[in-house]
């Protein structure tokens, strides 16, 4: 497991409690959302990624979590 980060990755400035890798409340999905604008929009983000990761195709179990 790499070392935890000393500044949280959302852009917050908050310090992740020590064994943790983000500060409670969201700072996780938060990361990931401003991530995916700057790709654009969720779809276009899923369209970037799986042209970067091309065996990175969603399966069945994903398709039904997703409805």
């Amino acid at each position: 497991m790499e070392d935890a980060p000393t500044v949280c990755r959302c852009g917050c400035g908050e310090t992740p409690s020590p064994g943790s890798e983000w500060p409670p409340g969201g700072h996780d999905h938060r990361a990931v959302h401003q991530r995916i604008a700057r790709i654009g929009s969720t779809v276009e983000f899923c369209d970037w990624f799986d042209q970067q990761v091309p065996s990175a195709t969603p399966n069945s179990s994903d398709q039904h979590r997703e409805q």
